[in-house]
């Protein structure tokens, strides 16, 4: 399924292949048009490898620009698009690519998802699942396609639809946008422990280039020099956004992956215990894998920061420094005070009478000190 924004349709339509290829033109805005081939391939081999030579003879009688082919192909190219390990027919998938190939074809879902696994068909005998149902942009339609998607039928078929948009040519140009640095980002301890390394080794940098500023008027031409090598505040200062931006970029995907993980993971184990459920070996796998890949995600992160440890160790941890007497100080445990009496006795949790209550408890004890009445002159 195609969205076209800003659309005024003219459109004609013909049938290549009887049952099977059905080709719809659409010519829409000043200059954009669309050749939608839409394709329901057979599921006999040898039927499917004359289906796809047959089709490459249609489109071959004409010009074909701005095509688009797409609908049920079935067969898969790359295994990654199966859930269970099996290859096709290599003379079936030989006459797809050459189709592909001819024309130019990218999959643009794969190309804008390169290793996600999602499936656009579930075979309930086998347990099964793989994504037979593609679509095939040629590079000028790619160019104004985006949020190419896998969505629900909404009850219209066993397959679930693949839905992209088309924008009109020619589009003022927006640039990216503005990103925006998220105060959950911020919140985040590795976010706050890298970028604070970032920061300090500009304030060193900083102040180095104040000294030179002092020494302008004496040795000009050299600070001049330096200057020129990009070490000017404004390309410094410029730099450590960027490596800024792009730790909390890094951050933010990966949090976000572990959500999504962490929800398929609930997802699987809520599916499990469904007793209609008749491919539970194919949720037992997918589970395992989401474990799997969430676990290398934690383990990449402790590894970081392992690593990072031993270096720290290694340059300081033998020296008489603020990090080795840190290393060697007792770790006592934290003291909690989970609740606290008032005046009258009473017992209370809530962390605004806490407050209140030890404040006012310290006032009284700096009030009555009995050095300080001591040392009052009469």
């Amino acid at each position: 399924m195609i969205k076209i924004e800003k659309a005024k349709l003219e459109k004609n339509h013909k049938i290549l292949i009887p049952d099977r290829v059905l080709q719809l033109k659409i010519k829409w805005g000043e200059d954009q048009s669309l050749n939608l081939v839409n394709i329901y391939a057979p599921n006999d081999t040898k039927e499917k490898e004359a289906f796809y030579k047959k089709l490459m003879e249609e489109l071959k009688k004409e010009p074909q620009e701005s095509l688009c082919i797409m609908g049920d192909t079935n067969c898969i190219l790359d295994n990654i698009d199966r859930s269970l390990a099996h290859t096709d027919d290599k003379k079936v998938t030989d006459q797809l690519r050459k189709v592909i190939s001819k024309y130019k074809l990218p999959d643009g879902w794969r190309i804008q998802n390169p290793d996600k696994r999602e499936f656009t068909f579930d075979q309930r005998v086998s347990g099964a699942t793989a994504r037979i149902d593609r679509m095939y942009l040629s590079r000028e339609l790619h160019e104004v396609a985006y949020e190419t998607t896998i969505e629900s039928n909404f009850e219209l078929s066993d397959h679930s639809l693949i839905m992209t948009k088309i924008i009109e040519n020619n589009l003022p140009y927006c640039g990216e946008g503005m990103w925006k640095l998220r105060e959950s980002t911020i919140a985040m301890g590795d976010f706050q422990k890298e970028t604070g390394k970032i920061v300090k080794e500009f304030k060193k940098w900083a102040n180095e280039y104040e000294h030179f500023e002092e020494l302008f008027d004496k040795e000009t031409e050299k600070v001049k020099e330096k200057c020129k090598k990009g070490n000017d505040p404004q390309t410094k200062w410029r730099e450590v956004k960027g490596k800024i931006k792009k730790i909390a970029i890094e951050e933010e995907r990966r949090e976000k992956k572990k959500k999504e993980l962490r929800e398929k993971i609930k997802k699987g184990h809520e599916e499990l215990n469904k007793e209609n459920r008749t491919d539970k070996e194919k949720v037992k796998e997918d589970l395992k894998r989401h474990k799997s890949e969430l676990n290398k995600i934690e383990k990449e992160r402790v590894e970081n920061a392992r690593k990072s440890a031993e270096a720290r160790y290694l340059n300081k941890g033998e020296t008489n420094s603020k990090y080795w007497f840190a290393l060697n100080k007792d770790k006592k445990p934290t003291n909690v005070i989970y609740a606290l009496q008032n005046k009258e006795g009473k017992i209370t949790k809530s962390t605004r009478d806490m407050n209140k209550i030890a404040s006012e408890y310290h006032k009284n004890l700096q009030r009555n000190q009995k050095w300080m009445k001591k040392g009052k002159k009469k």
